[in-house]
This record gives structure tokens, C-alpha cells and sequence, in this order.
């Protein structure tokens, strides 16, 4: 599956235009992939919640403690 999707945005990103440089093109790809998986995503080592509420249930039993 990984195969697919890295072949997919090789052939429909990467390839399509001439970057600039390494950074911006980093930025492109990496951006909606942070997005979703960094903040949204739930984590089986956090209870099955994302890291936002994680965070966010943490700081608050540590500011109510």
C-alpha cells in the first residue's frame, strides 16, 4: 500500500514541476501529512486519542492538581 502512494505522488507531484528547492518541495509534501497525523490522528500509546486532546486532558489534570 505504502508502494502506491509514494509511486502516486512521485508520478503526480514530484515529476510534474521543477522545484525551486528541496525545502519548498518538503513543505508540500510533508504539510498534509503533518496535519492530519501529527494533531488528529489517534495514538493506541495515548488511550486511542490524538495527541491535541492528550495534551490538552494533561495539562489540564496538571493545572487542576
Amino acid at each position: 500500500m505504502a508502494e502506491t502512494v509514494f509511486a502516486t505522488l512521485t508520478t503526480e507531484l514530484v515529476h510534474t514541476r521543477a522545484w525551486p528547492s528541496g525545502h519548498e518541495l518538503e513543505t508540500v509534501v510533508f504539510s498534509p501529512i503533518k496535519g492530519f497525523c501529527g494533531p488528529r490522528r489517534r495514538h493506541g500509546r495515548l488511550g486511542n486519542v490524538s495527541p491535541d486532546a492528550y495534551e490538552k486532558t494533561r495539562h489540564e489534570s496538571l493545572t487542576h492538581s
